[in-house]
């Protein structure tokens, strides 16, 4: 860079964004901060100085979480009429055509007793 330009009190400076040399009073400040020549100056677009309102991350209001809601669904082993495998409100007493033993080992030898 020379110390001189075309006029007393200017200077040859570098545009920041082509890299050539101007006279000092050529260059122009551009929105971001770079001194740039008249090919290169170009106004802030509108839109970034939108301003984008910061996201709530938890609701307005919540409910306190229930007690859970156990229905039993009646079953091929509950709705049988042998002691131990049937259940209250299930229980059929002509159900009876399966064996004992086979209701057994469907609920995999366990029997039910429910209190």
């Amino acid at each position: 860079m020379g110390r001189r330009g075309r006029w007393p009190g200017t200077w040859k400076a570098v545009c920041d964004s082509c890299g050539f040399e101007f006279p000092s009073d050529e260059l122009r400040e551009r929105w971001d901060g770079f001194m740039v020549c008249v090919e290169d100056y170009e106004t802030k677009h509108p839109l970034l100085d939108i301003r984008i309102r910061p996201e709530r991350i938890a609701p307005a209001w919540v409910r306190p979480k229930g007690e859970p809601i156990f229905l039993h669904n009646c079953n091929i082993i509950s709705s049988s009429c042998y002691t131990g495998l049937g259940v209250a409100d299930c229980m059929r007493a002509d159900n009876t055509q399966f064996t004992y033993e086979v209701l057994k080992d469907l609920n995999g030898g366990l029997e039910v007793y429910t209190e």
